[in-house]
This record gives C-alpha cells, structure tokens and sequence, in this order.
C-alpha cells in the first residue's frame, strides 16, 4: 500500500520536543490553528494545545520542558477511526490524522461548520455606577461611554458573537434605561435587577433556556479573548468555575527586610514582587450558581469564589494573555478614548 504523505499545510504546527516552552509559545500564538503535534521522525508524540500552554503559565516556566505539558493520549483520527465523541466538540477544535504506524498525515477541525452557534448563555454584567469616572458617568453608564467612537459595550457585544455565542443576557440596575433605549438589537435580553445584587447575584435569578455553563464578563472590559478558548479550557478541564486571570510584576524601590520574632533574617535589594489578578470573564456551572447564591441575594464575585474555595469546588486559573483593558479609572478611560 502506498504511503499517504503529510499535509504540507500543518507542517508550520509541528513541533519537536527538544524544543523550548517559549518556542511553542511564540509558535502558538502565529497560528490559526491553535494546536501543537509533537512528533519524531514524522510520528505523531502527542499533542499541545492552547489550554495546555494557559496552564503552563502557572509554572516555572524556566524548568519546565515541552515532555511535562504533552498530551500523549490525545484524540485522534488512526487509520480512518476516530477516538472521541460528538461531545468532544465543545472540548477541543482539531486532532491530529494518523496511520496505523502513528505517522503524522493531516490534521482535521471536528468543528467543521463555520457558523456553529454555542448554546451557552453570556450574561454581560453591567449594574454598577461607575463612581470611580465621574463627571464622565454623570449621564451616561460606564459600559456605553465611547472607545474609538463607539459606545464599549456594542464593541463587546460584537466580538461575543463573533465567537459564535448568541445566547447574550445584559444584567442591570443603575440606569437600566439607558442601555434599554439606546441598544436596538432585539436578540439581546435584558435582566434588570429589582436592588443592587453585586457583581454575581444576579447569576441566580436569571432565567437561563438550558443547563450549560454560564460565561460571566464584566461590562466595562476591552478584550480580543476568544471565547471558545475559554470554553473549550472549562469543559476540558472539568472545572466548576473557571477564572480568567491576568499577570503583573511590580518593582520595590527600597530593599525589603524579612522580619521573625523580633530578628531580621533576610534582607532583599530593590525585589520585583509578581501577581495574578482577577480579569473580570468567568464559566461557572449553572450546579455552582444555585448552590451557592441565594435567590435576589445581593453577593459580589469574590464572595462567591470564597464560597466555592471553602466548599472545596474545583476553581481553575485561566491564564488571559490576550489584550486587555479595564478602564475604570479616568486616567485609563482617557488614555484608552
């Protein structure tokens, strides 16, 4: 039989394993399709994917090696026959083709149609006053002031749906009105709670047409995320909510001094002190949200991600490198207007 040679068009997506983790980062990222194949002498080793590389973020990136994230056990197509499901769709978007010999040939998008619409409901979360950009939000809410021209939230909106997500629910309270009278588009739903229910109470009393994890984004948010990523990481993942998280490194300028019953034992010049922060676009499971909010419980996201912490749920980091920008400070809003 003759042999089926590679698909010269997924060669710029193989990798080797001698290579570093920031060669895949940089290699990821250039890519349309989000998957790395690992592979030695054109056999298939396994496989790296976005998510794979969110997580490696958490780790030392400086020791870790390309063998420690490779999933060697991936879904594949192996001589004609596939190993996963109709379900794996809302996991992971390509797999690999191979031979009955493991030899790389093609790599193959399950998620074939390209208007396939998720079914996962976005609530928009944009109920608060925006205090901290006033005079600016005297009239107009935070979420609709103007970004290049253009009220902020139609923005977000835009690229919600882009991603293929229409189910779009708009959480209210403070000038609920506005937002009714001046967005048009009558696919949106709009909840308008009864007082103020924080940043996650209105998470209960939403009423939601199926049972699939919910995707949470705060309204006055600039981002390019796609959210399938983020999707496709929750499910994979098993997660019971899942925290999208940025990155930032923050330099003393005085040397630190470490002190332990009443002795100084360490003493450090000038050190960089590095965090993870909260980036404001959750998935949570619709199980999570009734078990641990209250019905018209007023409960900000914080509180309720302690809740879950305490209940020993399984959180999961979801490291955000794309662009991102809350503008919730009058400096920020004009450097972004």
């Amino acid at each position: 039989m003759k042999k089926k040679l590679i698909n010269p068009s997924i060669r710029k997506n193989i990798l080797s394993m001698e290579n570093s983790i920031f060669d895949a980062i940089k290699k990821i990222n250039s890519l349309k399709r989000k998957i790395l194949l690992i592979t030695k002498n054109n056999k298939l080793i396994g496989t790296i994917t976005d998510g794979d590389l969110r997580k490696s973020f958490f780790l030392k990136s400086h020791k870790i090696k390309l063998k420690d994230i490779t999933n060697k056990k991936p879904k594949v197509i192996k001589n004609g026959i596939r190993n996963f499901n109709n379900g794996d769709m809302f996991k992971i978007n390509y797999v690999p083709v191979i031979d009955r010999k493991n030899n790389l040939i093609d790599l193959k998008n399950i998620n074939t149609n390209k208007n396939v619409k998720f079914k996962n409901h976005i609530v928009i979360l944009a109920g608060g006053a925006g205090k901290r950009l006033y005079p600016y939000t005297k009239k107009i809410p935070k979420p609709m002031l103007r970004i290049k021209n253009k009220p902020n939230l139609e923005t977000l909106i835009k690229n919600i749906r882009k991603f293929g997500f229409e189910n779009i629910t708009i959480s209210l309270f403070h000038k609920n009105k506005y937002f009714k009278k001046k967005l048009k588009d009558k696919r949106i739903a709009f909840y308008t709670e009864k007082k103020p229910l924080g940043t996650a109470g209105s998470l209960r009393t939403i009423k939601y047409k199926n049972e699939l994890p919910v995707i949470a984004i705060n309204a006055d948010l600039i981002s390019d995320l796609n959210l399938k990523h983020l999707m496709f990481f929750h499910n994979s993942n098993e997660s019971d909510l899942t925290v999208s998280v940025k990155d930032r490194s923050f330099e003393i300028p005085f040397a630190t001094i470490d002190i332990k019953n009443n002795k100084i034992f360490n003493l450090e010049e000038k050190p960089k002190k590095h965090f993870f922060f909260n980036a404001g676009i959750y998935m949570i499971n619709q199980k999570l949200i009734k078990r641990l909010i209250r019905n018209n419980e007023r409960i900000d996201m914080t509180d309720l991600i302690h809740r879950a912490l305490k209940k020993k749920l399984k959180i999961i980091p979801f490291y955000h490198h794309e662009k991102w920008i809350d503008y919730g400070t009058i400096k920020e809003y004009l450097k972004v207007k």
